[in-house]
């Protein structure tokens, strides 16, 4: 019996400790044109509400801009298949020329999947993608000729997590503790 519940416990307690590291992945993204590097981090797959005519979702990221940090870049990413004029647009700091917020289009660097009418997710296709601004919100300036900036989207490459040592260690003891009192003859004889 006792056996029996030594390797119970000990399976058991095996169990609780990670066999791989989980975590969410993370898209990098460089966006570099018009003497401007815009960087920053998303994740891989995004859930948003399904709009039925209108397909879109937004995020928001800690971004770098040529190099100097603290800035918060908010993004619209869209369904070209059914809005096919604009890709993305992002919302920037008055340190990108040109202005406020960047309008581009291109091809299409997201996988959309409608899991119901009321959900969809969006999963960024690693790559590099060639965008082109669009100024026709800006109806009081004249057309100016495109620019193009290239995305480049890479996943991040992050190390599998390694359980902490303390915690291998009070596995490792309470294992051999238990092996030990499993292999242990009960002695026959009186008690003092």
């Amino acid at each position: 019996m006792s056996k029996s519940l030594f390797t119970f416990v000990l399976l058991a307690s095996a169990s609780i400790l990670p066999l791989a590291a989980h975590a969410d992945t993370v898209d990098d993204f460089t966006l570099a044109g018009n003497s401007t590097t815009i960087t920053y981090s998303l994740p891989s797959t995004v859930s948003f509400t399904n709009f039925p005519l209108f397909n879109f979702f937004s995020q928001s990221a800690p971004t770098t801009i040529n190099g100097v940090s603290g800035f918060n870049e908010t993004s619209l990413y869209y369904d070209t298949s059914i809005f096919p004029k604009i890709s993305m647009t992002l919302s920037v700091p008055s340190t990108v020329p040109g202005s406020p917020q960047l309008i581009l289009t291109g091809p299409q660097f997201i996988d959309f999947d409608f899991e119901s009418p009321t959900l969809g997710s969006a999963t960024f296709i690693p790559g590099t993608y060639t965008l082109e601004s669009l100024n026709f919100f800006n109806l009081l300036q004249p057309f100016s000729p495109p620019i193009f900036y290239d995305l480049t989207i890479t996943p991040e490459s992050t190390p599998p997590a390694v359980p902490e040592p303390s915690s291998l260690l009070l596995f490792i003891t309470g294992a051999a503790g238990l092996l030990y009192r499993a292999t242990k003859r009960p002695t026959t004889g009186t008690f003092l």
